[in-house]
């Protein structure tokens, strides 16, 4: 603080009325200094400070978040922000979720009239100014952080408020907001006060959500809510790129990482104890978790939430944070993809952490089963976007990984938003909202959100505007249809978009299996459902149609499909039922309890989802039991095989102790599915004359010592049953 400011000398020696006349009366001078010698426009800084002066004590919170004590100690070059505790302290703030903080009026009222005075091309710069001095003397004036977040959320209502009073583009004016907060705060200020840029990611974005949300803008709240996502995810990254100075959840840089994973990066905290298992520290992204996941809070748990506008808030938050994180990373220089799969991943956990939690705060929101329903749809834009995004940019994203990263971040996040109430004092099977459901429901968001994306999607104006479309609502086609076309980076052929299948559902049954393992739940009902909404999802994807049948080939584009999710989703579960549980060893026993009892819920949970979703679709439940057969056969003999730390490359011809059990498993649970799913669904019945059934018969050879069902063979000694659809094995590759 300077003891020289003449505003400081005032505010001592006025009476509090005085000053405030003072203070209003120096506003109407604030025009005299608006243009600087060389003509520039600029404003009276001192201004601003004397209304954050002023307004000191409406801003304060008593009781709130204190400031560490060892805030005040100078920091030498040798000092380092990361500590031992860090881990646990940043993973407590993530479960950390209010509703939200009141403004102050009068510090809003004083603040406004400042900016309303101020040259309409100055707005950004005085909130920018505000929010440097309350954070410069976050200590000096005795805020604590709840106290400074209350600042900077009134700082924000207070822009936003003169944006509309000036008519200026408020669109604009949300996008330069972020820009203005983040490097006022990170990394320099919260090594000050030795605290983590996580948790300033979060209340940050969760205070410029929250005052869109009740500012007095007209409009579509909901698409500017959107912007301010976009926004907030395009800083953090850009803060990250070009930061120098390291800071606790704070690790500056971005550099390219070979595609094949194989080369340590100490800058993207990339390493591993085995060099074939080398990944991302998650704490070099958790920063965009945290960022995500407070703007999840900012709307979900400030607005009634309804079957209605949870879907919306979930396309405006999912599709725009995912993105912008795209964006920026495909305009660096280099191959960014591998932290890109890393970073959609953080991002989709923390949007789904904030908007499944928030939908299990009230009883009527379970009643109205709004958890599932944010599961879904959160997981659905994420999936969606990503990949949209990245064929839209062309940056030859593998969209498999996309869809693996999206889905195992989403089903995290629904499952950790579960438990979250008791996440440090967890009791076995303890729950806010049925797991088995979320599992589900964020399941069959992720497959159908990234197969319906790997496809095409419907124009928006701003498609029109980039020479995408000729209009809106126009179905942008990705899906090339002819095979004498060249494959490009801006399309994809029929085995991208089985890729994107099978990657997706690996990376749901990978996060939900995963994580009723950390947090003990029964295990199999968790990968039954996860499979079953994965699955259905999958052939109820409403693209599909638009895939056209190459010559040669009987079956629909579907039944790929289900071989490919079938596969994946085996594949996923056994491996992390193989690689965490110490107990399970299929390459040392013929029949590994654990093993088995993944491979019996995944298949059972895949048949099923499959069998009741083609239905609906219109397909042959026979033939898409034959191809979750194959499809799941070779996906839990891969997973097992990978589980035990088999490479890639030879995972899917390692013949394992527990091999014919797991076959056994696969064709017993499998028959079993098909069973349950065509007694569940309703069949309309035929009226048919006797003389009609034994024509048919005649006609197909058929008698009924012969009928089985899942099929009618003339031939006793005939297999076809058990043939394969497909001939070649489906590529394996390990999980991320």
């Amino acid at each position: 603080m300077r003891f020289n400011d003449p505003y400081f000398m005032t505010r001592k020696l006025l009476p509090p009325a005085l000053f405030k006349c003072s203070l209003i009366l120096c506003l109407f001078s604030v025009q005299e200094h608006a243009r600087a010698e060389d003509g520039k426009l600029t404003f009276d800084k001192s201004i601003i400070e004397s209304a954050i002066l002023v307004n000191l004590n409406s801003i304060k919170v008593e009781n709130g978040s204190s400031v560490n004590s060892s805030a005040n100690r100078r920091l030498s070059s040798q000092y380092s922000p990361i500590d031992a505790n860090s881990s646990n302290l940043i993973q407590n703030e993530i479960l950390s979720s209010v509703g939200p903080t009141a403004v102050s009026p009068t510090f809003v009222g004083s603040l406004t009239s400042i900016l309303d005075s101020m040259p309409p091309g100055t707005l950004a710069d005085g909130l920018d100014h505000t929010i440097d001095y309350l954070s410069a003397n976050k200590i000096s004036f005795g805020l604590n952080d709840d106290s400074l977040f209350k600042a900077i959320k009134s700082a924000y209502a207070a822009y936003l408020q003169s944006v509309i009073n000036s008519g200026q583009d408020i669109t604009t004016a949300i996008k330069e907001a972020p820009a203005r907060s983040l490097s006022n705060l990170i990394p320099e200020r919260i090594l000050l006060w030795d605290q983590t840029a996580p948790k300033w990611a979060k209340l940050l974005s969760r205070a410029l959500v929250e005052a869109i949300n009740e500012s007095a803008y007209g409009g579509d709240k909901d698409a500017l809510i959107g912007v301010a996502s976009h926004s907030t995810i395009s800083n953090v990254l850009k803060l990250i790129s070009e930061s120098t100075t390291p800071a606790s959840g704070f690790y500056p840089g971005i550099e390219p990482i070979d595609s094949d994973r194989a080369t340590s990066n100490l800058t993207m905290k990339f390493d591993g104890s085995l060099q074939k298992f080398k990944s991302f520290d998650p704490a070099k992204s958790r920063i965009l978790e945290f960022a995500a996941k407070g703007l999840a809070d900012g709307i979900f748990l400030s607005t009634p939430l309804t079957k209605a506008n949870v879907p919306n808030y979930s396309k405006q938050l999912g599709e725009n944070s995912i993105a912008a994180a795209i964006e920026f990373l495909s305009a660096l220089n280099g191959d960014n993809s591998q932290f890109a799969f890393e970073v959609s991943k953080s991002i989709s956990s923390g949007l789904s952490l904030g908007s499944v939690y928030a939908t299990t705060t009230q009883p009527g929101y379970i009643v109205d089963n709004l958890p599932a329903i944010a599961a879904e749809e959160m997981a659905k834009a994420v999936s969606s976007e990503a990949i949209r995004q990245s064929l839209v940019l062309g940056n030859g994203y593998s969209l498999s990984r996309l869809a693996e990263s999206t889905a195992f971040g989403s089903s995290m996040g629904a499952q950790l938003a579960s438990v979250n109430d008791k996440a440090w004092d967890y009791e076995e099977n303890w729950e806010s909202f049925s797991r088995q459901r979320l599992a589900q429901a964020s399941s069959t968001g992720s497959s159908q959100g990234s197969l319906d994306a790997s496809i095409g999607y419907t124009a928006t104006q701003a498609d029109v505007d980039a020479g995408r479309a000729t209009a809106v609502d126009e179905f942008v086609m990705f899906i090339e249809n002819d095979p004498d076309v060249a494959d490009t980076i801006f399309k994809t052929n029929r085995q991208e978009v089985l890729g994107v299948a099978n990657g997706s559902a690996s990376g749901s049954l990978l996060g939900n299996t995963a994580f009723a393992i950390y947090y003990p739940t029964l295990l199999q009902p968790i990968i039954n459902y996860s499979s079953q909404g994965t699955n259905k999802g999958g052939i109820l994807a409403k693209n599909l149609s638009k895939v056209d049948k190459p010559k040669g080939v009987t079956e629909q584009f579907e039944i790929e499909i289900a071989r490919a999710l079938a596969h994946g989703a085996s594949m996923g579960a056994v491996f992390q039922v193989v690689g965490l549980l110490k107990d399970s060893t299929p390459d040392k026993r013929t029949y590994d309890f654990d093993t088995i009892a993944a491979v019996e819920s995944v298949t059972y949970g895949s048949t099923f989802g499959a069998i009741t979703g083609g239905i609906q679709a219109g397909e042959d439940s026979v033939i898409i039991k034959q191809a979750i057969k194959q499809g799941a056969n070779e996906g839990s003999l891969a997973g097992a095989a990978l589980g035990v730390g088999v490479s890639e490359t030879v995972a899917d011809t390692l013949a394992l102790k527990s091999q014919a059990s797991i076959i056994s498993a696969v064709r017993n649970a499998n028959e079993k599915a098909a069973r349950d799913a065509n007694s569940n669904m309703a069949v309309k019945a035929v009226q048919a004359s006797s003389n009609d059934i034994l024509q048919l018969m005649k006609l197909y050879n058929i008698t009924p010592r012969f009928t089985n069902p899942s099929g009618i063979f003339s031939d006793p000694n005939r297999q076809t049953q058990d043939n394969k659809l497909f001939k070649d094995r489906f590529p394996v590759a390990s999980p991320i």
